[in-house]
């Protein structure tokens, strides 16, 4: 259901980054994730998917790391965001 313009979703049923592929805001914990950002400890995954099939993924964990990844074909590495305070 949309909520507010987005997809709402809880906690996911799968531990592995790779199988989020439907748009939505999803929650994550520390508890044994593979294929996320290298440095991650729970937290918040965005997920947009296009009509052809195409995926982003961002990704803010608790230490307010931003990370993004797409997959176009297959899953890219993840990038850490950098942010400048001016």
């Amino acid at each position: 259901m949309s909520k507010n313009g987005f997809l709402e979703r809880s906690k996911g049923n799968t531990l592995d980054f790779n199988d989020y592929t439907i748009s939505g805001v999803w929650v994550f914990s520390d508890t044994g994730f593979i294929n996320g950002p290298s440095v991650y400890r729970g937290g918040i995954l965005l997920v947009f998917k296009t009509a052809n099939g195409n995926i982003l993924q961002i990704c803010c964990d608790y230490t307010n790391s931003i990370f993004i990844r797409i997959h176009w074909g297959e899953w890219k590495s993840w990038a850490r965001i950098t942010t400048v305070v001016i």
